[in-house]
């Protein structure tokens, strides 16, 4: 994560966070520890699939989603950088456009708030854009 005035003041849109409602940040825990969160939907069966890093550390275990569920977890935002994140994952996990697209159809769109359609839109203009035809 790049961490830039607007990060260290609450969040990207340099909104200053309080932190008293349910969901928000506390701005001086994002600045003293530089953590952001945001809540993103998931494929249903993504617990199954967490890996665990490797660590150097006896005590720290650190585990990440695997990179199709990463990916999916993009979809809804679809920002510059979340396309840039998905673009990266293809090539370095590498990710495979069938496993995307089907679990995306069984475990993700199905739970889906709003416009389905959208979400499939956007999942294709993915897989046309950085898998090719």
């Amino acid at each position: 994560m790049k961490l830039n005035r607007a990060h260290a003041e609450g969040n990207e849109t340099g909104t200053k966070k309080t932190g008293s409602n349910p969901g928000e940040s506390n701005a001086s825990n994002d600045v003293k520890y530089h953590l952001s969160f945001q809540h993103v939907s998931l494929p249903e069966s993504y617990v199954e699939r967490i890996e665990l890093l490797p660590s150097r550390f006896e005590k720290l275990r650190l585990l990440v989603l695997e990179g199709h569920d990463l990916a999916l977890s993009k979809l809804a935002r679809n920002s510059p950088v979340d396309r840039e994140d998905v673009a990266h994952l293809i090539k370095v996990v590498p990710l495979d456009r069938k496993i995307l697209r089907t679990r995306y159809q069984k475990e993700l769109r199905p739970n889906i708030i709003g416009d389905p359609e959208r979400h499939d839109r956007t999942l294709q203009m993915w897989i046309d854009a950085y898998f090719g035809s």
